[in-house]
């Protein structure tokens, strides 16, 4: 896929806005190439950070955009195939305008009108203060429960929306197979993560519980994602975690956020988003000692904005710990494939050479060792709490314990 930056793409861009959508006509004077820092880059896209300066009806006006394009590369094929790049397309472009209007507040950075298919263009909103929380730091206590609340309004205005305009979800709504690739990825994680732990003296203890918990995952690795009609189901994001949040940091010491980067979006039961986030990108400490706090405040935030737009259903409590239950092997995944590959990924991608398709843990390993100390540091707490908790309960057929079946601590 080729892209070219032109004016032209600007121009229709800026002369849709609300701004500028009654003025003269826009012309752009000058495309300034920026450097930012403070924020992550994609693994899906190729995105590249432009200053636009224009003249409109005598005056002049500088914009700070962001344009994300597929991969010009052979991992593009399988993505666009996989929809990522138009599941991103689309909900920029026809659902969040409905959640922006049905909410009266923004979730994500503005978005203007591309002429390119498949090509996004956004706010830049670095040059507005926000960023990344770094994810070797992990979220704290508040940088969590704001996280939450920003997911809650998603998943609320989405659940709401599915009433009035159900086609809208319809893309994602689609089956998802459990096909060979799949299975392929999921058994490479599988095998990484037991070879990680049987290396590990301090990591030995927890491998006989993750081999079975491992093994009996295969028997039904489609719980991940199923959809199940007597359960609530929302838009989840599908990759919510550190790296596609943006903070910014308001002057009553509160804190402002946006969520970006779509390409994995789907309709399954809101913990899903949930599962990823604690699991890739909160302070371990907080998951232990606050987890009924951000839960409750969590489905306090969902029940809220759906009163908001007059919508009668309520998620309760106990609602949301029987999702959690029914999502535990999430779990499983999260810590197998993801939060190896978020922890030890560079900012680029890195793909093995006989294999566009696959990620090649072990060679990022070697190419930085450090982040293999990270993902350590990460995977060490999570497995001990495993066992203990019986989360996916090996041992105790009701789980009373585990964080993910029980609102009591």
């Amino acid at each position: 896929m080729k892209f070219v930056v032109t004016d032209t793409l600007f121009e229709h861009a800026l002369q849709t806005t609300n701004e500028h959508r009654d003025s003269g006509p826009i012309k752009v004077t000058k495309i300034e190439p920026q450097t930012v820092t403070g924020v992550c880059t994609g693994l899906l896209s190729d995105v590249h950070y432009y200053r636009i300066h224009y003249t409109c009806d005598d005056s002049t006006y500088t914009k700070s955009l962001v344009v994300k394009i597929p991969f010009n590369k052979p991992c593009f094929e399988i993505s666009r195939d996989r929809g990522y790049y138009s599941s991103e397309y689309l909900l920029y472009y026809t659902i969040l305008p409905e959640f922006n209007k049905l909410l009266k507040t923004e979730l994500t950075p503005k978005q203007y009108t591309s002429t390119q298919d498949l090509v996004v263009i956004l706010d830049n909103l670095v040059d507005q203060g926000f960023a990344n929380v770094d994810k070797f730091q992990q979220l704290n206590l508040a940088q969590t429960v704001s996280s939450l609340q920003l997911l809650a309004r998603f998943q609320a205005a989405s659940y709401q929306l599915n009433e009035i305009k159900p086609h809208l979800f319809k893309f994602y709504k689609r089956k998802i197979e459990i096909g060979k690739y799949v299975v392929e990825q999921l058994n490479r994680g599988f095998e990484a993560l037991v070879k990680f732990i049987e290396e590990d003296d301090d990591l030995k203890p927890y491998l006989e519980y993750m081999k079975t918990a491992i093994e009996n995952f295969r028997n039904t690795p489609s719980i991940v994602c199923r959809y199940d009609s007597n359960r609530i189901s929302t838009l989840n994001h599908g990759d919510y975690w550190i790296n596609n949040i943006l903070f910014k940091e308001t002057g009553d010491n509160g804190l402002e956020l946006r969520m970006i980067d779509f390409q994995l979006a789907r309709w399954v039961p809101p913990v899903f988003d949930i599962i990823k986030l604690i699991v890739c990108s909160v302070q371990f400490d907080v998951i232990q000692n606050h987890s009924s706090e951000i839960f409750q405040a969590y489905v306090d935030e969902f029940n809220a904005t759906l009163k908001s737009v007059r919508c009668n259903y309520s998620y309760t409590i106990d609602q949301f710990y029987s999702d959690m239950k029914y999502q535990r092997y999430n779990y499983l995944v999260q810590i197998a494939i993801f939060l190896r590959a978020l922890y030890a990924l560079p900012e680029s991608v890195v793909a093995n050479e006989s294999n566009n398709d696959a990620i090649n843990l072990e060679k990022m390993f070697i190419q930085d060792p450090s982040k293999e100390l990270h993902y350590k540091q990460r995977l060490s707490p999570w497995l001990k709490y495993f066992k203990e908790t019986d989360i996916f309960q090996l041992n105790d057929e009701d789980g009373s314990s585990s964080l993910a079946t029980s609102s009591n601590e």
